[in-house]
Protein backbone atom coordinates (compact mmCIF):
# COMPACT_ATOMS: atom_id res chain seq x y z
CA UNK A 1 0.00 0.00 0.00
CA UNK A 2 1.37 3.27 -0.42
CA UNK A 3 0.99 6.69 0.67
CA UNK A 4 0.71 10.40 -1.25
CA UNK A 5 1.87 12.78 0.33
CA UNK A 6 0.47 16.16 0.62
CA UNK A 7 2.81 19.33 0.24
CA UNK A 8 1.21 22.37 2.18
CA UNK A 9 -0.50 24.74 -0.01
CA UNK A 10 1.30 27.41 -0.96
CA UNK A 11 0.04 31.13 0.11
CA UNK A 12 -1.83 32.74 -2.30
CA UNK A 13 1.06 35.56 -4.31
CA UNK A 14 -2.14 38.41 -3.04
CA UNK A 15 -1.61 37.16 0.75
CA UNK A 16 2.65 36.78 0.41
CA UNK A 17 2.27 40.83 -0.93
CA UNK A 18 0.20 41.86 1.85
CA UNK A 19 2.29 39.95 4.33
CA UNK A 20 5.22 42.64 1.88
CA UNK A 21 3.36 45.53 2.50
CA UNK A 22 2.74 45.10 6.24
CA UNK A 23 6.03 43.80 7.23
CA UNK A 24 7.73 47.16 5.22
CA UNK A 25 4.86 49.51 6.81
CA UNK A 26 5.97 48.03 10.58
CA UNK A 27 9.76 48.02 9.61
CA UNK A 28 9.90 51.80 7.59
CA UNK A 29 7.46 53.98 9.65
CA UNK A 30 6.28 55.35 6.47
CA UNK A 31 4.64 58.99 6.96
CA UNK A 32 1.10 59.54 6.99
CA UNK A 33 0.98 61.14 3.77
CA UNK A 34 2.85 58.16 1.83
CA UNK A 35 0.69 55.61 3.17
CA UNK A 36 -2.35 58.34 1.62
CA UNK A 37 -0.76 58.39 -1.75
CA UNK A 38 -1.03 54.56 -1.80
CA UNK A 39 -4.82 54.40 -1.91
CA UNK A 40 -4.45 51.01 0.31
CA UNK A 41 -7.11 50.30 2.97
CA UNK A 42 -7.32 47.88 5.56
CA UNK A 43 -10.37 46.77 3.38
CA UNK A 44 -7.99 45.94 0.83
CA UNK A 45 -6.56 42.98 3.19
CA UNK A 46 -7.88 39.68 3.11
CA UNK A 47 -5.83 38.31 6.11
CA UNK A 48 -7.80 40.13 9.34
CA UNK A 49 -4.77 40.24 10.86
CA UNK A 50 -3.02 42.04 7.84
CA UNK A 51 -5.85 44.49 7.98
CA UNK A 52 -6.07 45.59 11.32
CA UNK A 53 -2.12 46.23 11.16
CA UNK A 54 -2.46 48.39 8.32
CA UNK A 55 -5.31 49.98 10.31
CA UNK A 56 -3.30 50.85 12.53
CA UNK A 57 0.23 51.71 11.19
CA UNK A 58 -1.96 54.40 9.34
CA UNK A 59 -3.98 55.51 12.80
CA UNK A 60 -0.46 55.78 14.01
CA UNK A 61 0.95 57.91 11.35
CA UNK A 62 -2.28 59.73 11.37
CA UNK A 63 -1.60 60.83 15.16
CA UNK A 64 2.02 61.95 14.40
CA UNK A 65 3.23 58.75 16.27
CA UNK A 66 6.34 57.10 14.89
CA UNK A 67 5.09 53.66 13.17
CA UNK A 68 7.68 50.65 14.08
CA UNK A 69 6.27 47.12 14.99
CA UNK A 70 7.17 48.07 18.58
CA UNK A 71 4.31 51.00 18.85
CA UNK A 72 1.59 48.79 16.55
CA UNK A 73 2.05 45.48 18.73
CA UNK A 74 2.33 47.64 22.20
CA UNK A 75 -1.01 49.41 21.33
CA UNK A 76 -2.62 46.40 19.94
CA UNK A 77 -1.90 43.96 22.79
CA UNK A 78 -3.00 47.27 25.33
CA UNK A 79 -6.15 47.54 23.32
CA UNK A 80 -6.95 43.73 23.49
CA UNK A 81 -6.69 44.00 19.42
CA UNK A 82 -3.70 41.67 19.33
CA UNK A 83 -3.38 38.24 20.30
CA UNK A 84 0.36 36.96 21.65
CA UNK A 85 -0.08 34.84 18.43
CA UNK A 86 -0.64 37.87 16.27
CA UNK A 87 2.18 39.93 18.44
CA UNK A 88 4.74 37.19 17.03
CA UNK A 89 3.38 37.01 13.99
CA UNK A 90 3.62 41.15 13.05
CA UNK A 91 7.13 41.00 14.90
CA UNK A 92 8.17 38.20 12.02
CA UNK A 93 6.98 39.85 9.36
CA UNK A 94 8.56 43.39 10.60
CA UNK A 95 12.30 41.64 10.85
CA UNK A 96 12.09 39.23 7.84
CA UNK A 97 11.14 42.83 5.52
CA UNK A 98 13.69 43.09 2.64
CA UNK A 99 11.96 46.57 1.21
CA UNK A 100 13.83 49.60 1.05
CA UNK A 101 10.89 52.96 0.70
CA UNK A 102 10.98 52.28 -3.13
CA UNK A 103 10.32 49.01 -2.88
CA UNK A 104 7.91 49.61 -0.43
CA UNK A 105 6.16 52.04 -2.76
CA UNK A 106 6.40 49.57 -5.97
CA UNK A 107 4.83 46.97 -3.33
CA UNK A 108 2.31 48.81 -2.28
CA UNK A 109 1.04 49.96 -6.24
CA UNK A 110 1.38 46.17 -7.48
CA UNK A 111 -0.65 45.24 -4.45
CA UNK A 112 -3.15 48.24 -5.27
CA UNK A 113 -3.64 47.25 -9.05
CA UNK A 114 -4.26 43.65 -8.20
CA UNK A 115 -6.87 44.62 -5.39
CA UNK A 116 -8.40 46.40 -8.72
CA UNK A 117 -8.07 43.46 -10.95
CA UNK A 118 -9.80 41.54 -8.80
CA UNK A 119 -12.77 43.43 -8.00
CA UNK A 120 -12.91 44.40 -11.44
CA UNK A 121 -13.05 40.24 -12.31
CA UNK A 122 -15.54 39.85 -9.46
CA UNK A 123 -17.87 42.68 -10.82
CA UNK A 124 -17.36 41.43 -14.43
CA UNK A 125 -18.55 37.80 -13.51
CA UNK A 126 -21.38 39.08 -11.34
CA UNK A 127 -22.35 40.82 -14.75
CA UNK A 128 -22.12 37.90 -17.17
CA UNK A 129 -23.80 35.61 -14.57
CA UNK A 130 -26.51 38.34 -14.57
CA UNK A 131 -27.17 38.23 -18.12
CA UNK A 132 -26.76 34.31 -18.51
CA UNK A 133 -29.52 33.83 -16.16
CA UNK A 134 -31.85 36.43 -19.03
CA UNK A 135 -31.62 39.48 -16.38
CA UNK A 136 -31.37 42.16 -18.87
CA UNK A 137 -34.10 44.35 -20.13
CA UNK A 138 -33.13 46.54 -22.63
CA UNK A 139 -36.49 48.38 -21.85
CA UNK A 140 -34.54 49.70 -19.03
CA UNK A 141 -32.34 51.76 -21.42
CA UNK A 142 -34.54 53.30 -22.99
CA UNK A 143 -33.82 56.47 -24.85
CA UNK A 144 -35.25 59.14 -27.48
CA UNK A 145 -33.09 60.26 -30.30
CA UNK A 146 -33.80 64.21 -30.03
CA UNK A 147 -31.48 65.09 -32.49
CA UNK A 148 -30.50 63.27 -35.23
CA UNK A 149 -27.47 65.25 -36.98
CA UNK A 150 -26.59 62.64 -39.87
CA UNK A 151 -26.20 58.31 -39.85
CA UNK A 152 -23.68 58.14 -37.15
CA UNK A 153 -24.06 61.53 -34.79
CA UNK A 154 -26.93 62.37 -32.62
CA UNK A 155 -28.15 63.43 -29.07
CA UNK A 156 -29.78 61.38 -26.89
CA UNK A 157 -32.29 62.29 -24.21
CA UNK A 158 -31.81 59.06 -21.05
CA UNK A 159 -32.91 59.21 -18.01
CA UNK A 160 -30.38 59.51 -15.41
CA UNK A 161 -27.81 57.05 -14.15
CA UNK A 162 -27.66 55.45 -17.79
CA UNK A 163 -23.79 55.38 -17.42
CA UNK A 164 -23.50 56.40 -21.43
CA UNK A 165 -20.94 59.21 -21.66
CA UNK A 166 -20.03 61.48 -24.32
CA UNK A 167 -18.49 59.76 -27.16
CA UNK A 168 -19.30 56.70 -26.67
CA UNK A 169 -21.22 54.70 -29.44
CA UNK A 170 -24.51 52.77 -28.82
CA UNK A 171 -26.82 50.42 -30.73
CA UNK A 172 -30.48 51.59 -31.96
CA UNK A 173 -32.77 49.46 -31.65
CA UNK A 174 -36.11 50.81 -32.77
CA UNK A 175 -39.65 49.97 -30.84
CA UNK A 176 -43.06 50.60 -31.44
CA UNK A 177 -44.31 51.51 -27.75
Amino acid sequence: MSAIARLPQRPSPLLETEAKLVGAALHLGPASSVLASMGVTAEDFSDPLLAKAWQAVCRQAEAGVRVTHETVIHAGTRLGRLTTEESQRLELLASGNTLDAKGFRTVAESFRLERLRVRVGQALATEVQRLQQGDFDPAALAATLTTRTDNDTGVLTVASGHGITTSDKVDFYWTDR
